[in-house]
């Protein structure tokens, strides 16, 4: 009987806490604040939940504490601005129909798991849409990496900052199944290309020089140098003058009463002769040089 009894409350506590169908998986609690000193509600508020990731995995769930009769969307997202709120990206979503009249634990199962990084922001976007929903949490700011907002005004702020010493946090929980952090493909290494050893520089061949033909000089004539030109010997050119006719070969001198002698005359053609040699022995490499007293009778 007690054994019932106990299955029955576990059944009972079990339900309050996941108002909806069971997720069926392996998850660890990764990110929470469990304090619900105080609470906070309206019609159709608009609330958050800012944290910071310590598991990289999928998020299945997120457990709020929370009471009323009202349809709840609930969904995950990034931040931005500052302080950072909701940016409207929505990486993974559950709309569910609550039905409390106490406050409890309801949990919120994705049907897509969005992936988080450790150290990044997310935002539990939390939008009841009913007129009788309260939301708890915690006075003191019990949770670093976070904190609760409201959206009022177009715009959203921390709920510390409107109702200082009312709200800073709300109850919540992030369930996570933790996968590997994969590592990035690690670049192919470049083999090593084997350097070769350089090759010593080929001894050039010698190239025979040709040997230069000799060009023939032209032979130069010998030069005949003309011996010295024979000393001339003088020839002699003046001849027997002619004895002068008469009646009577007379002697020499004034001749008596017979006819005299004539005496000797001077041939003119002995320069002539004696000029023309001079040319000659000068064509011929010497000189002569002839030197006639014209009218002198050849001795």
């Amino acid at each position: 009987m007690k054994r019932r009894a106990l299955a029955l409350v576990t059944s009972l506590a079990l339900l309050a806490l996941t108002s909806g169908p069971t997720l069926a998986g392996t998850y660890v609690v990764d990110q929470s604040q469990t304090n619900i000193g105080t609470s906070i509600g309206g019609t159709s508020p608009i609330f958050a939940q800012t944290f910071t990731a310590g598991i990289y995995g999928q998020l299945e769930s997120v457990d709020l504490h929370m009471d009323g009769r009202s349809t709840v969307a609930v969904s995950l997202q990034g931040v931005t601005g500052n302080p950072p709120a909701p940016d409207g990206t929505i990486l993974g979503e559950k709309v569910l129909g609550v039905n409390n009249p106490g406050d409890a634990w309801v949990r919120f199962n994705f049907s897509t798991y969005p992936i988080v990084t450790p150290g990044q922001m997310y935002a539990i976007f939390i939008y009841p849409t009913g007129s009788l929903s309260a939301l708890w949490g915690s006075v003191a700011d019990l949770y670093p990496g976070g904190q609760a907002l409201e959206f009022r005004d177009g715009g959203w702020a921390p709920i510390s900052v409107r109702l200082p010493g009312v709200l800073s946090d709300w109850a919540f929980a992030t369930n996570v199944d933790p996968i590997p952090v994969p590592t990035p493909p690690g670049r192919l290494a470049a083999t090593p290309v084997p350097t070769r050893a350089p090759a010593p520089p080929a001894t050039p061949t010698p190239t025979a020089t040709p040997t230069p033909t000799p060009t023939p000089s032209a032979t130069l004539a010998p030069t005949i140098v003309p011996s010295a030109s024979p000393t001339a010997t003088a020839v002699s050119t003046s001849s027997a003058a002619p004895v002068g006719s008469g009646a009577n070969p007379g002697s020499g001198g004034v001749s008596g009463p017979g006819s005299g002698g004539s005496s000797g005359s001077t041939d003119p053609t002995l320069p002539i002769v004696g000029a023309a040699l001079a040319v000659l022995l000068a064509g011929a490499g010497g000189f002569w040089f002839l030197f006639m007293r014209p009218g002198t009778p050849a001795g």
